[in-house]
């Protein structure tokens, strides 16, 4: 969809390639990490993500982690971020655009739409 990537941060295998097959058959293309440190990996090599999906709990690097290491190593300053976990902390909901699980397939399209359509939107809430 317009060139806009979207990494999915998410360790459970079945639902990381549920969510990105319904990504790619709305015309999105989709990156997969299974935990932070795999994620950082890929936005240090050349990318055209506009959009991050992620979940929280996850080994190795858990999204929090993420947040602050990719933050720090300035990874992300131009990509917008949705958090989609089962619990997510006050302090995550008042920065990023937030999504509990589960989640309406129709809902992860239409928020992915609402950011990718919005060039440099910062956080929306619906």
């Amino acid at each position: 969809m317009n060139g806009h990537d979207i990494l999915l941060i998410e360790d459970n295998d079945e639902l990381r390639s549920a969510i990105k097959d319904l990504f790619e058959l709305d015309g999105f293309t989709a990156l997969e990490a299974c935990h932070g440190a795999q994620a950082i990996d890929i936005l240090k090599k050349p990318h055209n993500i506009s959009l991050i999906f992620m979940d929280l709990n996850m080994p190795v690097m858990s999204g929090e982690e993420f947040l602050r290491s990719a933050k720090e190593l300035k990874l992300v300053e131009n990509i917008k971020i949705i958090v989609f976990a089962t619990k997510i902390p006050k302090a995550l909901s008042d920065e990023y655009q937030t999504l509990k699980k589960p989640a309406e397939i129709d809902e992860l399209l239409n928020l992915a739409k609402s950011f990718c359509d919005r060039p440099n939107a910062g956080p929306a809430f619906v």
